[in-house]
């Protein structure tokens, strides 16, 4: 009996500890009723739908989780989370399992700097879901990471906080989150991307362990590395440089390189090799596919000497520096008449802070300036960008010697588009509708792009019809330049007339807003009206006799004829 007892206070123990630590979720509508609503709960949306409508800052203490569910944010309502420096204080959003965010008509997700010690960097994770954003704002810095989901951004910007308390302006609080999106489609529309992620940080290294080692003759060692205490903003990295300062006497005679363990498993060769003198030698990791924090975490560097006398290996390092682009992993953007803040700097190979090296043809795709933003395209991701402008301000314009503001590997493909805005008048300058209009594209116009522009693109209205046409595609084989495509016939049809015309855009890097419309008139020349009179007036007149004057005007030209004013002399 006594054993039963026990059994049912177990029970009911764990049964309490089990409702206890169940997910607390307030199903309300959040609206216009009060202007400041506030939660110190994390939030749990699951297959329903939070709605927070209407002039209201909601401001969230607690992390926001949506499964299969819906986050609605409209008609002026702003989320805004409160954080603090401490780690229970830090706050993020995450939506998984077909769930939606939706913002729109005036929305804004933020957080506030209105804190004592405030944190400002927050995560936004959307995985297997939908991100709509219509006419509105998203306001913090740290990250917004998609993955396998639909985005749609339109009429919106993407920036960084206003206002920042002095103890916070910090390089990297001044800015927006890191964008990062795989497997996913993505379409912007009309929007900007503002205050881009840059930062001016310390070298970022992994030391290794032991730190230091004399190898005698014949001795080996292996080399791991420990992180440094660093605040990584992203796993994904792009530079990594293997250093090594080492010391032999002169009668070294060893002929070993330094290993390092490949992702395959297996030691290959470094070009580092220890000679008879002291020197610090580096070897590029990341084109040997090292490129993110857990790469480094399984790196191993081995050595051993083959020589006559000892070897001491000073120092062992990794030095990197992590992504701060717009990146595209195996998904698809559509980027319309939109602003991002990438720009033309100079890129640098080289994360150690001392030490600047240029990027080249054979290193285009390494990049530790964290000054210069790009957007990057990996793995099987496309970009179609139509009419985007990027920040030509931090370089005084278009630099003659720097790197583009888009980067793609082998694997991907960037193109560049431009509006062909094309006019159509008969001789006398009178517009012409419903004119065919062709150009020689190779390629069938998206959908997205001819959904946004809402009107046909091969015939005219009011005498004017808008083709976007692509001038350029980014090839890693042409960079820094693109391969440019900006030449194009085009032709016009009118009853039973034609006209020829051929015109060119101005190459990549010439992407300002000036550059990406190019206006071209095409006159029907020999559409133009041609009169005849008849009249009909007597021969004699008496003076001070009125005279009727009957007269009749034909066009007989191959177009109309408007507002033509009609003037009598007397020519006597």
């Amino acid at each position: 009996m006594r054993k039963t007892i026990l059994v049912a206070a177990l029970v009911i123990i764990v049964l309490s500890l089990i409702i206890s630590l169940a997910p607390k979720y307030k199903a309300v509508e959040i609206n216009a009723k009060e202007s400041i609503v506030k939660s110190d709960e994390d939030i749990y949306v699951t297959d329903t739908t939070y709605p927070i409508h209407g002039d209201v800052t909601f401001r969230q203490k607690g992390n926001v989780t949506v499964s299969n569910g819906v986050l609605d944010i409209r008609n002026g309502a702003t989320l805004q989370f409160i954080q603090a420096n401490y780690e229970k204080d830090r706050h993020f959003m995450t939506l998984n399992n077909n769930s939606k965010l939706i913002m729109e008509n005036n929305a804004m997700l933020t957080v506030t700097p209105k804190q004592l010690d405030p944190w400002l960097k927050f995560g936004l994770t959307i995985n297997n879901s939908e991100l709509y954003i219509k006419d509105s704002k998203i306001a913090f810095p740290g990250w917004i990471t998609i993955t396998n989901s639909n985005v749609t951004i339109i009429n919106s910007t993407i920036t960084k906080v206003e206002e920042i308390p002095t103890v916070l302006e910090r390089d990297d609080n001044d800015d927006c989150p890191l964008l990062y999106f795989e497997n996913s489609n993505v379409t912007i529309i009309n929007s900007r991307i503002e205050h881009y992620y840059e930062c001016t940080l310390p070298e970022q290294v992994f030391v290794s362990s032991p730190s230091n080692f004399t190898f005698l003759p014949g001795v080996n060692k292996t080399f791991q590395f420990i992180p440094s205490d660093i605040e990584i903003k992203t796993d994904r990295l792009s530079a990594v440089i293997l250093e090594i300062t080492y010391e032999a006497n002169e009668s070294y005679d060893g002929k070993n390189f330094v290993q390092y363990l490949s992702k395959d498993g297996l030691y290959y060769n470094t070009s580092i090799q220890p000679q008879n003198k002291t020197d610090t030698k580096i070897f590029d990791l990341f084109s040997e596919g090292i490129n993110n924090i857990k790469d480094l975490e399984k790196l191993c560097v081995r050595f051993e000497n083959d020589g006559n006398v000892n070897v001491t290996f000073d120092s062992v390092r990794v030095v990197f520096s992590y992504e701060n682009d717009i990146t595209l992993v195996n998904s698809k953007l559509y980027a319309i008449d939109t602003y991002m803040d990438i720009d033309f700097r100079r890129g640098d190979v080289d994360p150690r802070g001392d030490v600047t090296v240029p990027t080249s043809p054979s290193t285009y795709f390494i990049d530790a300036d964290m000054q210069h933003n790009a957007l990057r395209v990996c793995e099987n991701s496309e970009a179609h960008l139509y009419n985007v402008t990027v920040d030509s301000s931090e370089t005084g314009g278009i630099p003659e010697i720097g790197n583009p503001p888009f980067i793609s590997d082998d694997s991907s493909t960037i193109i560049l588009y431009r509006w062909l805005d094309i006019r159509t008048t008969d001789f006398p300058g009178t517009s012409l509708d419903g004119v065919r209009v062709e150009v020689n594209l190779t390629e069938t116009q998206s959908n997205i792009v001819l959904d946004y522009l809402g009107k046909p693109i091969n015939k005219t209205e009011n005498g004017k019809v808008i083709i976007p046409v692509p001038t350029d595609v980014m090839l890693p084989k042409n960079w820094p330049n693109s391969k440019f495509i900006g030449n194009y016939k085009i032709e016009c049809y009118y009853s039973n007339y034609s006209v020829s015309s051929s015109m060119s855009f101005v190459q990549f890097p010439c992407i300002d807003e000036e550059y990406n419309t190019e206006l071209v008139t095409v006159v029907f020349t020999k559409l133009i009206p041609e009169f005849t009179v008849n009249m009909d007036v007597s021969n004699s007149v008496m003076q001070n006799e009125v005279v009727q004057v009957n007269a009749t005007i034909y066009n007989t030209g191959t177009t109309n004829a408007y507002n033509v004013p009609v003037i009598f002399y007397d020519n006597g």
